[in-house]
């Protein structure tokens, strides 16, 4: 039942959020239970993941890492 502006809030407690977004399927429009947050800096996102991993958002227990890259695609 989170929306973007839930999640939104919830990180915006911990450093400056730059997006918040819910992935949806894209038939039914229902979420599929997770989403993805852009911190503004990755010490931001670190703290994030310190303070927000494992806390309880809404009745269900937050699972935040940081995001793996697979380095330049160029």
């Amino acid at each position: 039942d989170a929306t973007e502006s839930d999640l939104f809030s919830l990180f915006n407690g911990v450093g400056k959020v730059a997006n918040a977004e819910i992935v949806s399927h894209k038939d039914t429009e229902r979420s599929k239970g997770f989403g993805f947050v852009w911190m503004t800096t990755i010490d931001e996102a670190k703290r994030a993941v310190t303070e927000l991993h494992d806390r309880d958002f809404m009745g269900r227990k937050l699972v935040v890492s940081g995001a793996r890259s697979n380095g330049p695609t160029g």
